[in-house]
């Protein structure tokens, strides 16, 4: 199961990281957007921290209904790759 969650907070902070600098935004209006402390995103970023539920609801409530299917798609295939042996690469 740890694996699973280190996978996971990965590559929401992949995506996140992508999302942010793909719309302009600095990392204090992130936070803004996900209603945690500018702080708590940049450790989130920085890999120290992952995002709770209700973060992760709200940064899923910012993209459209086929970027969520995409991440949840590739999260899935990152997970494939592990249970085959291979090492999961980064979206």
């Amino acid at each position: 199961m740890r694996e699973y969650k280190e996978i996971f907070k990965q590559h929401v902070q992949v995506v996140a990281i992508q999302y942010r600098i793909g719309h302009g935004l600095t990392q204090e209006a992130m936070a803004e957007l996900l209603h945690i402390s500018p702080r708590a995103y940049c450790a989130m970023e920085q890999g120290d921290y992952s995002f709770s539920a209700t973060t992760f609801a709200f940064f899923l409530l910012l993209l459209p209904p086929e970027e969520v299917s995409r991440f949840l798609i590739q999260f899935g295939n990152l997970i494939e790759q592990m249970e085959m042996g291979n090492e999961p690469l980064p979206v």
